[in-house]
């Protein structure tokens, strides 16, 4: 509980995972044009609030798209919101991220993922690719 929110793994996957770990990585960060992007993330620190006999858990992930010369170009809060509560204080949390940014033209850009936890910490990580013709 006194650890910071940490996202311990982020990758680009080929397909969503079914399962905690269960995840195909993607073997490139390189997109065509009008591709849907998947991102795999597994939180690690979170906050668990006491709910009942259980507890809740969580994870609120804002976007942020950017230049690769750090340029915000567009983002959304609150792009994923996840809440459960569970009688165990559950460790493995996995996130599938679905990106699609249409027409985007060709060129370097970076996702970056702010993720907020229920007790209000955060992190942030930043996953730089390519958009091909």
């Amino acid at each position: 509980e006194k650890s910071p929110l940490l996202i311990r793994k982020a990758v680009f996957v080929t397909e969503k995972a079914p399962l905690y770990g269960a995840y195909s990585q993607r073997p490139s960060n390189s997109f065509k044009r009008g591709e849907v992007i998947l991102v795999y993330l597994e939180p690690v620190g979170y906050t668990w609030k006491p709910q009942g006999e259980a507890f809740a858990f969580g994870i609120t992930l804002d976007l942020v798209l950017k230049s690769s010369d750090g340029k915000v170009l567009g983002g959304q809060e609150k792009f994923l919101n996840y809440e459960q509560a569970s009688r165990a204080r559950v460790r493995e949390l996995m996130l599938n991220v679905n990106l699609s940014l249409g027409n985007t033209p060709p060129g370097k850009y970076v996702a970056e993922f702010v993720a907020r936890d229920l007790g209000g910490k955060s992190a942030t990580v930043s996953m730089p690719f390519t958009i091909t013709e």
